[in-house]
């Protein structure tokens, strides 16, 4: 019975996806970088905040495809035990507070099953994880704190001069932050997405060789 449901469940190919999202991420790292190295936008502060929260946004929502398309793959690979189902792919990153840890509770659980070495459907509990999906992490939330906070600090349309300059400071770090987050992405993202098409590959083989 498990064999029939992991030989008719679909695989989703995401390297094209993983293309377009990485130019995405590299698109908001020199957008990131722009601003950290030389201020602000040139215009009104509301069209540069426009800016990055359309960037980010956009970049957002094509991750989250992928992410969720990364995680059924697991099944079409037969993995089992998952603990985390596909719907927690996206919404770990919608619930307050749990948003901090769950996402990458997530991307671990997908970057161990992703594993082409495991066969095993329950073995991929034992792969390492490598420490830059920590790193990765951890420059997000870093990124999404210091946003927050600038932007709280930047929401009264007075105040004394102190206040901006550390809202600016603030926002620099946020910036910092966000260069590292959207460059790390970039290796998260295809290696997670060339370990499944890797492992896709070896699972066909595997079954042609079996018949």
């Amino acid at each position: 019975m498990r064999f029939e449901g992991r030989a008719t469940t679909p695989f989703f190919p995401t390297r094209r996806l993983a293309t377009v999202l990485s130019s995405l991420l590299v698109a908001n790292s020199l957008l990131y970088g722009i601003q950290l190295l030389l201020g602000p936008l040139p215009g009104p502060p509301k069209a540069s905040s426009a800016l990055k929260i359309l960037m980010t946004g956009g970049t957002s929502a094509v991750f989250l495809h992928w992410l969720y398309l990364s995680r059924a793959n697991l099944r079409a690979f037969g993995m089992r035990r998952m603990r985390y189902s596909r719907i927690w792919t996206v919404g770990s990153f919608l619930v307050p507070a749990l948003n901090l840890v769950r996402p990458y509770q997530v991307l671990r659980e997908i970057w161990q099953a992703s594993n082409p070495e495991i066969a095993d459907p329950v073995g991929w509990r034992h792969t390492e994880v490598p420490a830059l999906l920590f790193i990765w992490w951890g420059s997000l939330v870093a990124w999404a704190t210091f946003t927050a906070i600038a932007m709280a600090i930047q929401s009264g349309t007075s105040g004394p001069v102190e206040k901006w300059i550390v809202a600016g400071h603030i926002n620099t770090l946020g910036n910092l932050a966000g260069v590292v987050g959207a460059l790390l992405s970039l290796p998260v993202v295809s290696s997670i997405s060339n370990a499944q098409h890797d492992k896709w590959d070896r699972t066909h083989h595997h079954r042609a060789v079996s018949f």
